[in-house]
């Protein structure tokens, strides 16, 4: 994790230490529940071929909302999970007109996610710079956000570019590998203890036996 233009970055690097379902790091991290102190904050994930933007609000027991884009199909409803609407994502990402200024960027972060508002994955490729924006832009926001996410015809990358440029995030050169979290100043490596993951796993397989015996 680092900070970066006034976000916190945090990507996993490595293999995930727990057994399956949570040995894909990126797709744990997608679903990682985000404590109030940290929010908002705003995940950019690419798994495969989808797209994955996962928005915590700043509220109390708000709910984590989810955007999937797939191609072909564009935007498709997260079954199952709290669907993001485009205003959900400009909110978080702090582009809010007030009183004729400019749009500002967020705070600081969430691990696994850049800044307690944004975050990459190690997989995801693509993004842009963080601009300055304007009040006109700002307003524009979710309409080009639901653009973008609707165009079939793009890819993972391309989406997520696009988002990240309309919500004016920093981040593209991790999106795209030009750069390594690593590199970013004031980056550090956080481990979990061998002992938390192995407590992690048992308490899986734990839940897991549990609701064999409930359905049996």
């Amino acid at each position: 994790m680092a900070p970066l233009e006034g976000w916190t970055v945090v990507m996993p690097t490595g293999p995930a230490r727990a057994r399956y379902p949570y040995d894909d790091a990126v797709a744990s991290l997608a679903g990682r529940p985000v404590g109030l102190w940290m929010r908002p904050a705003i995940g950019v994930f690419q798994l495969g071929r989808q797209a994955v933007l996962t928005v915590h609000p700043d509220a109390w027991r708000a709910v984590q909302r989810w955007a999937i884009w797939t191609p072909r199909d564009g935007l498709v409803a997260p079954i199952g999970l709290a669907a993001a609407r485009p205003a959900d994502l400009v909110a978080a990402a702090g582009l809010l007109e007030e009183s004729g200024r400019a749009p500002t960027t967020g705070q600081a972060g969430h691990a696994g996610q850049e800044g307690p508002r944004a975050g990459h994955d190690a997989a995801s490729t693509g993004g842009p710079l963080a601009a300055t924006g304007s009040t006109g832009l700002a307003a524009d926001a979710p309409a080009r956000l639901r653009a973008v996410l609707r165009d079939g015809d793009n890819d993972a990358t391309g989406v997520l570019a696009g988002v990240l440029d309309i919500l004016e995030l920093p981040g593209a050169q991790l999106l795209t590998g030009e750069v390594s979290v690593e590199d970013l100043p004031g980056a550090r490596l956080v481990e979990p203890a061998g002992r938390h993951a192995r407590a992690f796993d048992r308490l899986v397989s734990d839940e897991a036996r549990h609701r064999i015996e409930m359905e049996a």
